[in-house]
């Protein structure tokens, strides 16, 4: 067997089982992203719309992002915010 030969046997079963492994079940990226929902006229979906902060000393500050997805198929338009 020469050389080319060799690396083409080595190539085979290095590949073959990285192309299954990548190929069989779930794909942890596709199975964390959740479709939003659709809605008419302006809808809004906030998908975590609750946060825990836990135990937070008197005078401390605490922060937490939240998104919001704008879903309706018309414009969605924020007047006002008041922090809860």
């Amino acid at each position: 067997m020469n050389s080319k030969s060799k690396y083409i046997v080595i190539f085979t079963i290095l590949t073959i089982p990285l192309i299954f492994i990548f190929s069989c079940g779930d794909n942890p990226v596709s199975s964390k992203v959740k479709p939003l929902p659709s809605v008419n006229g302006p809808g809004l979906y906030i998908p975590d719309s609750t946060f825990d902060f836990g135990y937070v000393p008197q005078n401390g500050t605490v922060s937490h992002e939240y998104r919001l997805y704008s879903v309706g198929d018309d414009t969605l338009k924020i007047l006002d915010i008041r922090p809860g």
